[in-house]
């Protein structure tokens, strides 16, 4: 499919490269990741390293995104309302962090750690949403 939205003055092998260079870098993880187990406080703990950099930006995009009433010219994608980053990849990466703060409520069974993720998942994540399509939260 990816051959497809090729134009004649492509060159073939960057193109190449591009286009098979994720599922390469794939299949290379997967051939490492075979029969090497991982514990689950390691997976606890990749987790909570992954949660850190999805706080920090929603946290930026909570604090420093303009009202609406100042950015906004039409109906598309803006950059400014998302902080500055691309507005896809703002709610990819809300989503993953809900992904990953309801995955850590069902692994983790310490009552504080599910009170944490709660609150972020229940209380910030749809405030950045707030903030990002509708206003001024």
């Amino acid at each position: 499919m990816a051959a497809i939205n090729l134009s004649f003055n492509a060159k073939f092998g960057n193109a190449l490269g591009f286009n098979l260079s994720g599922p390469v870098c794939l299949g290379i993880s997967a051939l490492y990741g075979y029969q090497n187990p991982i514990t689950q406080q390691r997976f606890k703990t990749v987790l909570e390293l992954l949660i850190y950099p999805l706080v920090a930006m929603v946290t930026y995009v909570i604090l420093y995104a303009p009202s609406l009433e100042e950015v906004i010219t039409g109906t598309g994608s803006n950059f400014a309302t998302s902080g500055g980053f691309g507005p896809n990849q703002v709610s990819t990466v809300i989503g993953l962090g809900m992904f990953l703060l309801f995955s850590r409520l069902f692994t983790i069974k310490d009552r504080l750690y599910n009170l944490v993720d709660l609150f972020s998942c229940w209380l910030c994540l749809p405030i950045a949403v707030w903030r990002l399509f509708l206003g001024e939260a």
